[in-house]
């Protein structure tokens, strides 16, 4: 999941100006009333709300925390992204070109879905055993001496905090990958129908309508 700083395209050390600035500029690219996406300029203008308040990014630097942020606002904008991404470079890859009228693109991402979603939770389990290791270590470790701080004991927590965030992270690809397999579950496709056959269908129907409904540029990586 990105980042409050990566939604926006800005350095973590980025000034307040610098903040301002690119969030006009991904507003007027994303807003709805200029064809964006809707759920994309959600996410960059919660993006702005938290990061241009001192105090709310203060709080989202030193914990990771998204205060009052709609989660599933995001998650659904990622799978979105995630699902046109993949969509993009299944067509402009080479065993797609070879293989144009048999390659299922559905089929295969709802499998990289599948396989991507095994593999991150054996990573997630890693990451359990690994937390509770760590806090296993907190619990032996005794400082002899009475003082105050004990940067043993210091490193260790931010060890602990560090791998929590890490676990909230890869729940929250989980989800959107959970997301992302439900809204691939709306479509399928046809390797019934010759490729170049439908795309001349596609083209005669732009050219009888009153304006275009397909662009073959969509289907192009930009």
């Amino acid at each position: 999941m990105k980042t409050l700083y990566e939604i926006l395209g800005v350095p973590k050390n980025a000034s307040s100006i610098v903040i301002k600035e690119a969030f006009k500029k991904l507003a007027m690219e994303h807003h709805p009333d200029k064809g964006g996406d809707a759920d994309e300029f959600i996410l960059v203008q919660q993006a702005y709300e938290i990061l241009s308040d001192i105090k709310s990014r203060k709080e989202y630097d030193l914990t990771g925390h998204i205060p009052n942020m709609n989660e599933e606002a995001m998650i659904i904008s990622k799978a979105k992204n995630n699902l046109i991404q993949a969509l993009r470079g299944m067509i402009s890859s080479q065993q797609f070109l070879r293989n144009s009228d048999s390659f299922d693109i559905i089929s295969t991402m709802s499998t990289c879905i599948v396989d991507n979603k095994n593999g991150i939770q054996n990573i997630l389990k890693d990451k359990n055993k690994q937390l509770k290791l760590i806090e296993k270590v907190l619990k032996k470790l005794i400082k002899k001496t009475k003082t105050e701080s004990s940067f043993l004991h210091d490193s260790l927590n931010s060890m602990i905090l560090d791998t929590q965030n890490e676990i909230k992270s890869i729940n929250l690809d989980i989800k959107v990958l959970d997301i992302m397999s439900e809204l691939i579950k709306e479509y399928s496709y046809d390797t019934n129908m010759d490729i170049y056959t439908m795309f001349n269908t596609m083209n005669r129907n732009q050219n009888t309508a009153t304006s275009p409904i397909f662009s073959l540029n969509s289907w192009t990586t930009s």
